[in-house]
């Protein structure tokens, strides 16, 4: 996530930054309320939700592992990312 952490790392007061835990929460809701076909699907709707609900947040890089994905062949995992900027 890009932001302007300025104030946060001058203060070190959490109310001026980025509270992760909400971010953590956000993600986990909506893996485990919905269901995603796609890992390129959820990672754009983790993208998406971030920049709408946190208005500071200038762009957010998200990327989804999915550990074991049915491909033929020896794979660790399979890995989608989404770049997302604010408008």
């Amino acid at each position: 996530m890009e932001t302007d952490f300025s104030a946060a790392a001058e203060h070190d007061k959490l109310q001026e930054t980025i509270n992760y835990e909400n971010i953590y929460n956000l993600v986990h809701d909506m893996v485990m309320q919905q269901n995603f076909h796609l890992i390129e699907t959820l990672a754009k709707r983790i993208a998406d939700a971030v920049l709408e609900l946190h208005p500071g947040i200038m762009s957010v890089v998200v990327r989804v592992r999915k550990p074991a994905a049915p491909v033929k062949g020896v794979i660790d995992y399979v890995e989608a990312e989404v770049n997302e900027w604010r408008q």
